[in-house]
């Protein structure tokens, strides 16, 4: 039987490879989340990687770290709608689904576009678990920066207040999800990342018609991209206010249901 050595915190032990309580640390800022609570291998990152097929061999590869935690962000405080944003990402539904593989995909994914709804909260924590022998051991919270908590139909998308305030969202951590939510393959993940981060409509199309995409067919009201400004990052609204109902150039934002504290994990 082999053995490895692992260690938690200030103790040590050598474990069978059959064991199923210590993890591989793959993620170094993972296994600093979880540092004290959790039996992980006692090598230096180096080794670590050196060793890889040592791992294989003993069929233990699937024990690292990363394999095993789930992720889920939680939103806290007060929540605000921001139309604005939310108009300005719907603009963007005609090129997003372009992504899709099919007509019937793309009109899925063009109307399940139009139903996000964008919002802000007062905060946003990033909270990781790892289930050992049927019991979970949380790591340490993170500040959260996005999540999408949808339904099969609609989604409510959130950012931190902080993050709108200061005028540059994290879209790079919308993409997973958002990609699940409309069922397009992950090999487009870079394409959707640079979708949302254009804020010129030519720039999308020239990145869709390079991808062989796009054929110069876009509805002539999902152009206008970049924001108006006005001072604000919602449009002059009061930050803390969940309107029940708004209206914002033409685009309403509806009731959602939201409860303020509801879970969602960011990666499926």
């Amino acid at each position: 039987m082999e053995l490895v050595p692992v260690r938690k915190a200030r103790e040590s032990k050598f474990s069978a490879g059959i064991d199923e309580d210590w993890f591989i640390p793959d993620r170094l800022r993972l296994a600093n989340r979880f540092e004290g609570k959790l039996w992980v291998l006692d090598f230096e990152k180096e080794e670590v990687a050196s060793l890889k097929a040592l791992f294989v061999r003993m069929g233990v590869l699937r024990r690292e770290i990363s394999c095993h935690v789930t992720e889920e962000t939680i939103t806290e405080g007060a929540c605000a709608a921001h139309p604005q944003i939310t108009k300005e990402l719907r603009a963007k539904a005609v090129y997003i689904a372009l992504l899709a593989p099919d007509a019937p995909g793309q009109k899925r994914a063009l109307a399940l576009m139009e139903t996000i709804q964008v919002y802000s909260a007062s905060s946003l924590v990033l909270r990781r678990h790892v289930t050992v022998n049927g019991r979970k051991i949380f790591g340490e919270d993170e500040r959260g920066r996005t999540v999408l908590q949808r339904s099969k139909s609609s989604a409510c998308l959130y950012f931190s207040s902080e993050s709108i305030a200061g005028g540059s969202l994290p879209w790079h951590f919308v993409c997973d999800s958002l990609l699940s939510f409309l069922e397009i393959a992950e090999e487009r993940l870079p394409l959707l990342n640079s979708i949302l981060h254009a804020r010129d409509h030519t720039l999308i199309e020239d990145i869709l018609e390079r991808a062989g995409l796009f054929e110069g067919k876009v509805l002539p009201d999902h152009t206008t991209l970049v924001r108006k400004s006005n001072g604000t990052a919602d449009g002059g609204r009061d930050k803390d206010e969940v309107p029940d109902e708004t209206e914002e150039s033409g685009l309403a934002i509806t009731p959602t249901t939201r409860p303020d504290r509801d879970k969602e994990r960011p990666h499926d």
